[in-house]
């Protein structure tokens, strides 16, 4: 039910999203859902809308159990396509279908040091929530959160 709820909001906010990435990337766009392992996930991909299709940016979204909370995961943008505010209008688009699908927010796991993907998601409302460390590097979770009340009655 969730995974219905995610597709039909990323399709009905695509084209808010398309024209701007398209003036970004200078070609017309499409984006592509697929779906893996039933409805634990669903990748998202933007193609460049010609006949080499070539891949632009993708990620993943997947549903944490138990909640209404949405895992991030997989954000790339190819590389010709970075440093020109691809990143950050997808991370909006993600941020958005979140939204619009009635999840509480979004998690994602970023290697602590992948800079980029740090600082776009402090710049775009996201909070470091927790610092795991491995043998040679550091795992970050992050978290977006989207509602406030958490299923608390609003007076």
């Amino acid at each position: 039910m969730m995974f219905e709820k995610v597709c039909e909001a990323a399709e009905s906010i695509w084209p808010l999203y398309q024209e701007a990435l398209a003036n970004k990337v200078g070609s017309p766009l499409r984006i592509t859902f697929s779906y893996y392992d039933g409805e634990t996930g669903i990748e998202f991909q933007v193609r460049t809308d010609d006949t080499r299709l070539l891949l632009i940016t993708s990620f993943s979204l997947s549903k944490m159990p138990g909640t209404l909370w949405l895992y991030s995961h997989g954000a790339y943008v190819c590389e010709p396509w970075r440093k020109n505010g691809v990143g950050t209008l997808m991370n909006e688009f993600r941020q958005h279908i979140a939204l619009e699908a009635g999840a509480w927010g979004l998690l994602a796991f970023v290697r602590g040091d992948n800079e980029p993907q740090r600082k776009l998601l402090e710049n775009r409302g996201w909070k470091r929530a927790q610092v795991f460390w491995a043998t040679d590097y550091t795992q970050e979770l992050w978290a977006y959160q989207v509602i406030t009340n958490f299923g608390r009655k609003l007076k």
